[in-house]
């Protein structure tokens, strides 16, 4: 525009405010923001509340409190929606204190809380994990004549199944359908994974089966679900028959999928079974991640390859660019003892100090048990040591 002689005036900034908002470049937005204010021109509400917004999307709680701030500073008297923008940008990042502390300010403003600011501060505390607070703030949306719909509900269900308190989480289904509101898959999926954290492997089944009868199409959430619940109660033939009708439904599995078929082959030896799906993953173009790689750690440990554990170790950064963690090392340790090792558990166990990566008590009791059990006193004293220190 400054090449052909134009000046931009007040429409131009606001249209470009406004684009770069809706496009969720609150930065951007910024940047035109105060070349607005740098030209002297004015800023009115609707630019504050659209970069608030945008600040929501962008999980930025603390620039859109300095918007309001500024709005405030500025003489412009804040509406609901810009406490709500606000509201919205702790429900994403789970600060249930500082959401609470903005619907005690909305009321000494003399605003009355609409459906989005009760709804707002209720998915704050599901996503904090604050269950007892979000079902009091249910219990307040219900006294001011607000009527939870499917999302208030799927917040409530996903505060309890963060807690693993897969009973609550179950409880509150039924209230959700007692209330007259059909779940959608975010709710079935989270008394799923409650009841997977719980292990109540038969519960993810009849919940599935349920879901099929009802017509509700299992997605990759579902699915991974289920056979993570079976992989953690062992039950590997079920997780083996349930990826197959998975595949035959049309729905393909993903990296969580897979991680936990070869975490159920590995938990109980199948190692050569657990191999065969890391490569048929590899094949399928899906990366490995960190899971996957300790979980084909452990069907090695577990089946005293240790010769596949170092090699497959050892290949983690170079060939995946994954950096052995803690967990990593643990199955490097576990191997190591079940072979009888120990020279190379020591090997390791310096290399974990030296990449600065720190050992829990688990691989620390690993450690000292395989010391004593080859009569190395002095090396299990030194460790003893390190776990005091």
């Amino acid at each position: 525009m400054k090449e052909l002689g134009l000046a931009p005036d007040n429409i131009t900034f606001r249209g470009l405010v406004s684009a770069t908002t809706a496009a969720g470049k609150w930065k951007a937005a910024q940047s035109f923001i105060n070349l607005m204010q740098a030209g002297g021109f004015s800023f009115a509400i609707g630019e504050f509340t659209e970069m608030q917004w945008a600040c929501a999307r962008a999980r930025n709680s603390r620039e859109s409190l300095g918007l309001l701030q500024a709005m405030i500073e500025q003489g412009c008297e804040p509406r609901l929606e810009n406490y709500n923008a606000l509201l919205c940008a702790y429900e994403k990042t789970a600060n249930w204190e500082e959401a609470v502390r903005t619907v005690v300010w909305i009321q000494e403003k003399g605003f009355t809380p609409d459906f989005i600011t009760w709804s707002s501060l209720l998915g704050a505390c599901a996503n904090a994990g604050q269950a007892e607070k979000a079902v009091a703030v249910m219990e307040k949306m219900k006294e001011n004549n607000f009527t939870p719909n499917v999302v208030s509900w799927c917040y409530l269900l996903k505060a309890y199944q963060k807690t693993g308190n897969w009973e609550k989480t179950e409880e509150i289904f039924h209230s959700m359908l007692n209330s007259g509101c059909p779940p959608n898959e975010v709710a079935w999926n989270s008394l799923l994974s409650a009841y997977e954290k719980g292990r109540q492997w038969k519960r993810v089944l009849y919940t599935i089966e349920k879901q099929e009868e009802l017509g509700v199409k299992l997605d990759v959430v579902a699915w991974s679900t289920t056979i993570s619940a079976l992989a953690k109660a062992g039950q590997w033939q079920l997780a083996e028959k349930k990826i197959r009708q998975m595949k035959q439904s049309g729905c393909q599995p993903n990296i969580v999928t897979y991680s936990s078929l070869i975490k159920a082959y590995g938990d109980v030896g199948l190692w050569n079974k657990a191999e065969s799906v890391f490569k048929s993953m590899l094949l399928e173009g899906i990366r490995p991640d960190s899971k996957a790689c300790c979980a084909l750690l452990r069907a090695y440990a577990k089946g005293r390859q240790l010769d596949k554990v170092m090699f497959f170790f050892d290949s983690m950064m170079p060939r995946y660019g994954i950096k052995p963690d803690k967990y990593a090392y643990a199955a490097i340790f576990w191997a190591c003892w079940t072979c009888g090792e120990w020279q190379r558990a020591a090997d390791y166990m310096e290399n974990m100090e030296a990449a600065g990566c720190t050992p829990d008590t688990m691989i620390y009791t690993t450690l000292i048990t395989m010391y004593e059990a080859h009569g190395q006193v002095d090396k299990a004293m030194e460790i003893l040591k390190k776990m005091d220190n």
